[in-house]
């Protein structure tokens, strides 16, 4: 078995591999096609030179995806996607992985690495832990039926990105997961829309929404205007510009005892929970 970094092998052979290795995922999903997959891969910072695979022969066996982003995370790094086809499992192939991966990063200056991982997914939460990873928090996934219209007294207005964020970071009580952060969002800025709330000229709320797939990546209102509808009249607001019939969203803290009953009020469905996991390179 050989091991290297990613850096001479296609797109669309590395979708193929990932393809293959959650095929029986315990969370069912369709084979990815290539325009999500290199979304994905954008939108989570995806390091060819840190990424790496094994190999026997032609076949590509197993793969640990790296995401870096140096200006804005650089001690952090992630782990994007980690994966073994069905028919090399079993064979050690994450943990050898992961020893060239985590030396590559600790020599490229980067001091810890994060991940998530479906908490029913006992092997590969076991597996972690044996390679060094501890749980940093426990997020929800929501996906349901997109809101019918709804009225709120305040402004609503479409925005560009980078107010929203500025905006957010005001507002918001808790640090969204690597793929919902700032370098996320902006790394797909063309695909997201951002929506901020106001009461006269001060903004009490804002949203930031992955438009494709209808997945809400950030919002957050100001504790003083909460239980008014401002969450539901914006999530509103992209459906019916966008023409989402089912939307959802990732990662939400179970420690947030506010987002929460939101999206079940909605009539979501917490359709899976995930563990954050974080090791020391």
């Amino acid at each position: 078995m050989i091991f290297e970094t990613t850096e001479n092998v296609t797109r669309a052979a590395l979708r193929e591999l990932g393809n293959d290795a959650f095929s029986d995922y315990v969370l069912p999903a369709p084979p990815m096609p290539q325009a999500a997959f290199d979304d994905m891969l954008l939108q989570r910072g995806f390091d060819p030179a840190l990424s790496w695979i094994a190999r026997e022969g032609d076949m590509l066996a197993a793969y640990w995806f790296v995401g870096t982003e140096p200006d804005a995370q650089p001690k952090l790094s992630y782990g994007l996607s980690v994966g073994t086809r069905p028919r090399f499992r079993r064979q050690g192939l994450s943990m050898t992985l992961w020893q060239h991966a985590s030396a590559a990063l600790k020599a490229a200056g980067y001091s810890e690495h994060i991940l998530e991982v479906i908490e029913t997914n006992d092997r590969a939460v076991a597996l972690y832990e044996r390679l060094g990873f501890s749980k940093a928090r426990r997020v929800a996934c929501f996906k349901g039926p997109a809101p019918v219209e709804a009225k709120t007294p305040f402004r609503i207005e479409q925005t560009r990105i980078e107010v929203a964020l500025a905006i957010g970071k005001n507002l918001r009580e808790w640090a969204p997961t690597w793929q919902n952060a700032e370098p996320a969002v902006r790394n797909l800025a063309n695909t997201m829309a951002a929506s901020v709330v106001y009461d006269g000229d001060r903004p009490i709320g804002y949203g930031i929404f992955h438009t494709p797939y209808g997945q809400v990546v950030q919002i957050a209102g100001h504790p003083n205007y909460r239980r008014q509808g401002i969450a539901t009249a914006v999530i509103a607001s992209w459906a019916k510009t966008f023409g989402n019939e089912v939307m959802g969203t990732l990662n939400v803290p179970d420690a947030d005892n506010a987002s929460l009953p939101f999206y079940r009020a909605l009539g979501w469905e917490n359709h899976v929970n995930q563990f954050e996991l974080v090791a020391t390179l």
